[in-house]
């Protein structure tokens, strides 16, 4: 039920636009029945053990002493010592049943909290190290495979990405634009082929060092409800006033948050909401960019947004490589993306069908063309 009800808040503006809110009214009238009804036979069995145990004790002693002392013709001192023992006895299997049903009842908690921690353990991530990776040529794939199971996703993958330069993953959906991101931030681990990062294999280098070098925005912006301090430098308090401006001024975001009334303290709402799409796009930028990464990967960035903002934020992205020889892998099928590369690499059904390249040092205003 909390989960449905996370899940119903999340997303109760689509909800409500369509009328469909009120079917979760019913989903969760059905989940609290069960509940109920669950509860009910708890209760029930508990009392009753509790209800029934002096009854079945003194029926007991009853049929007890009739045997006892009618048929086994016994002393009454015998008798006495067998009914403190019989009640005893009885109490003692009462205590048990009671612990045994406590037992029942907490063993749902306990299987589901077990079966999560075996489901974490079995998807955990290998924890190797390996040599300090570099970062001074850039990122080759060789004749990667990689499959979901039986289901082949990238097949015989080989392109280079050059260091300093923008280079643009572009196809339709499901092409496996953002398996190749998975595959080079080591999420997943190729089925075939190299990754080679300096010419280096990725698995011999330390993956967590590998990660800490790159920044990486995301389609799904994931916005605290906090400052916009906070949301850029997640709390890290090794990042000063100075890093914080120097992010937001690459990302193109320092004119709006100057305009602010509190600026970088201001408070962005749940999930951002108190931002449009394009600030908060430039928000995730600048946390991406504070960490002074030596690849930045935009993983369909600027999709959701509008033709004149997405052009700003990718010419932002191409003057700062320009200016600062950051390396930038954009996974996009937007042609403002394509437009401004220094090479697209385009993918389809998982194989590359195309690379295009065009000289690294050409013109801003020439590789924008009309998108700008």
């Amino acid at each position: 039920m909390v989960g449905g009800l996370t899940d119903l808040l999340v997303g109760i503006k689509p909800m409500k636009a369509m009328g469909r809110h009120a079917r979760f009214q019913a989903l969760f009238e059905r989940d609290a029945e069960k509940i109920r009804q669950a509860q009910q036979k708890q209760s029930f069995a508990r009392e009753t053990n509790k209800a029934l145990q002096e009854p079945i004790l003194a029926i007991c002693l009853a049929g007890g002493l009739y045997f006892s002392i009618g048929v086994m013709q016994q002393s009454p001192g015998q008798v006495v010592v067998m009914a403190l023992l019989l009640a005893r006895t009885v109490s003692t299997i009462g205590k048990a049943q009671q612990a045994f049903q406590n037992v029942r009842l907490t063993q749902s908690g306990f299987n589901a909290i077990y079966n999560s921690v075996e489901l974490a353990r079995s998807m955990r991530e290998p924890s190797h190290g390996g040599e300090t990776p570099t970062f001074e040529m850039g990122v080759e794939f060789r004749e990667v495979n990689f499959a979901f199971g039986a289901i082949p996703v990238i097949r015989g993958a080989s392109f280079q990405a050059p260091k300093g330069w923008v280079t643009t993953i572009t196809g339709s959906s499901g092409a496996g634009k953002t398996t190749m991101v998975d595959l080079l931030l080591g999420l997943h681990e190729p089925t075939g082929g190299q990754i080679l990062i300096d010419g280096k294999p990725l698995p011999t280098l330390d993956l967590g060092a590998w990660r800490r070098m790159t920044g990486y925005v995301p389609q799904e912006l994931m916005l605290f409800h906090d400052t916009l301090r906070a949301n850029v430098t997640l709390g890290q308090p090794e990042f000063t006033d100075a890093d914080v401006m120097l992010a937001l001024e690459q990302a193109g975001a320092s004119q709006f948050v100057a305009e602010l009334p509190e600026g970088v303290e201001t408070v962005v709402g749940e999930r951002g909401t108190r931002l449009s799409g394009g600030q908060r796009q430039r928000i995730s930028i600048a946390r991406a960019l504070i960490q002074r990464p030596k690849l930045l990967i935009l993983d369909e960035a600027t999709t959701a947004l509008d033709p004149g903002t997405e052009a700003a934020i990718v010419e932002n992205v191409v003057e700062l490589t320009r200016s600062t020889g950051l390396t930038v892998i954009a996974i996009s099928h937007q042609p403002a993306w394509a437009a401004a590369s220094d090479e697209v690499v385009r993918l389809s059904e998982g194989r590359i069908t195309g690379i295009e390249r065009r000289e690294a040092s050409a013109p801003l205003a020439e590789a924008l063309g009309p998108a700008a």
